[in-house]
């Protein structure tokens, strides 16, 4: 039986930046299409549909967290503890 390939989940924000710096336009942009492709290229190549579907799923949510962040959506230390405390019960 093949063990599935683990993503690198230490560093998540720096596996964003690089993937966003490979997949920059000439314009400042970011292409979606582009950024899918890099991802999947960055992979190994015993990489299974389901690694690749993991790791596009990580960045985007990567993705969406920084936009979040940048918006001002956010919580404090002390109530995200206390949201977690609920869970954690």
């Amino acid at each position: 039986m093949r063990r599935p390939v683990e993503p690198d989940l230490s560093r998540p924000q720096r596996a964003l930046e690089t993937h966003q710096e490979a997949t920059v336009g000439s314009t400042g942009t970011c292409c979606p299409k582009q950024q899918i492709l890099q991802a999947l290229e960055d992979l190994p190549e015993e990489t299974t549909v389901e690694d690749a579907i993991e790791r596009l799923y990580l960045l985007y949510k990567i993705e969406r967290g920084i936009a979040q962040a940048d918006a001002g959506q956010t919580v404090s230390q002390e109530e995200a503890r206390q949201r977690l405390a609920r869970w954690l019960v």
